[in-house]
């Protein structure tokens, strides 16, 4: 065997394989908190089940249990949000009704645009000062912030093909490995 003749190749583990680590990582962080016993109590996974979603080794139900994480803890963060800036709220209806009742052309939509992005922009302010505030917050916000966001777009690269959304995605996902997946770090 030649050794040079093999120095230009890389192997790595496989986008699935890494996907199952970062759910395995968010399980990881997530565990202490709790949020696994409250989907057992509130009888969306069995015990033993819950116990494969928090290891990564049943995939799709990791996936999912996350991704409804997510969503109720964004919404409840977005309610939050919105019930101490009624006129936001006032304004996102205003929105929604507008962009329901009309088709756009490009100018016109791109003189909306302007609105969702200042109410988004309020929105992530408020979130620092809430984290700067709690602990528990911030712990919160850190999952739906920047954790979450990871095993998506690991997803969604895989999924597309992207390979620069996968590099990125990797890249980011790499601070992830010290949460119980030491050998990775």
């Amino acid at each position: 065997m030649k050794p040079d003749q093999f120095n230009n190749i890389f192997l790595g583990l496989g986008g699935f394989h890494m996907e199952k680590i970062v759910l395995a990582c968010l399980g990881t962080y997530l565990e202490p908190s709790g949020i696994f016993a409250v989907l057992v109590e509130t009888e969306c996974y069995g015990t033993d089940v819950i116990k494969a979603v928090i290891s990564r080794s049943h995939y799709s139900r990791a996936r999912t249990a996350h991704s409804v994480i997510h969503e109720v803890l964004a919404s409840m963060m977005l309610e939050a949000f919105l019930s101490k800036h009624p006129e936001r709220r006032t304004e996102l209806e205003a929105l929604q009704v507008n962009c329901q009742s009309k088709e756009f052309t490009g100018e016109e939509w791109n003189t909306k645009k302007e609105r969702p992005d200042t109410i988004q922009a309020v929105f992530q302010v408020y979130l620092k000062e809430r984290a700067s505030l709690s602990q528990s917050f911030d712990y919160w916000n850190t999952y739906i912030s920047n954790l979450f966001p990871l095993v998506r777009d690991l997803t969604n690269s895989l999924r597309t093909g992207d390979w620069i959304l996968y590099l990125t995605a990797m890249e980011r996902a790499t601070s992830l490995f010290f949460f119980g997946r030491t050998n990775y770090g």
